[in-house]
């Protein structure tokens, strides 16, 4: 009876164990990584989209990062043809199911940390995946192209890529373009204490303007508008021109990238 007790708890762990990281349970939808399937991820790869299941819901996130996967294991972003480039962690193969990911930039990037199995592989298309639930119905994937563009043709260029269809374009880096513009507008929304947080504002616009400055033609109206009323209220000369010629500034840069 002992033996048959311990045997039905270790059948009911692994039974509600993560397929990930189990050795004792193996994703049947996952390619075997032989000699050949290593040499083909060997290379520079476009993150083109993420993607998580769960259930019944399903968030998809563009990206835009190209990786480099070398053959030493380092892993190297960047994020656009020839733009400056970052380590990004370490990779290697754990078993002929499973590569993990060490991602030192976990902030930013922790979409791709962790342990994963590849569903899809050819020389122009990959496809990793994660299944966080022994039912499967909690799954991550990532989707990469050999597609990774062309090199920039106009020094206007690199700030006018990782466009979405609505004209919305974020520049060389996206990821970090969408999230000052979520806090800029988030402390643009608290109007009873904007003035207590006009530095951190200007900050952002800053950051936005030089690394994302195609984002979009709002970004150049609501600046205008914050930096019209502030010279509005200031009493101080000295701040009230750095002000217009901030706000003249913002308007010529706004014709550079937006002539309509």
């Amino acid at each position: 009876m002992r033996y048959l007790t311990i045997i039905f708890l270790f059948c009911c762990i692994q039974s509600n164990a993560q397929i990930t990281g189990n050795p004792y349970v193996k994703d049947s939808s996952a390619i075997k990584l032989d000699t050949k399937a290593v040499n083909t991820m060997i290379g520079k790869w476009k993150l083109v989209r993420t993607e998580d299941h769960f259930q019944n819901e399903e968030r998809v996130s563009d990206r835009g990062m190209i990786v480099d996967f070398e053959e030493d294991g380092a892993m190297i972003s960047s994020w656009c043809v020839d733009c400056h480039q970052e380590i990004l962690g370490q990779w290697q193969v754990l078993n002929e199911q499973t590569i993990k990911f060490d991602n030192n930039r976990a902030e930013a990037t922790k979409f791709l940390a962790g342990e994963w199995a590849v569903y899809k592989l050819t020389e122009q298309e990959m496809i990793l995946a994660k299944v966080l639930t022994s039912s499967g119905n909690w799954k991550k994937f990532q989707y990469y192209s050999r597609d990774i563009g062309n090199l920039p043709v106009t020094e206007v260029d690199p700030n006018c890529i990782n466009c979405l269809g609505d004209s919305w374009c974020f520049g060389d880096r996206p990821e970090e373009a969408k999230r000052q513009y979520l806090l800029l507008n988030d402390l643009l929304r608290s109007d009873e204490n904007q003035h207590q947080h006009s530095a951190e504002i200007q900050e952002r616009y800053d950051w936005l303007l030089n690394h994302a400055p195609c984002i979009n033609t709002s970004l150049y109206i609501n600046a205008v508008k914050y930096y019209e009323g502030l010279l509005q209220r200031e009493k101080n000369e000295q701040v009230a021109k750095s002000y217009r010629e901030k706000i003249k500034q913002i308007k010529e840069q706004q014709l550079l990238y937006f002539t309509n």
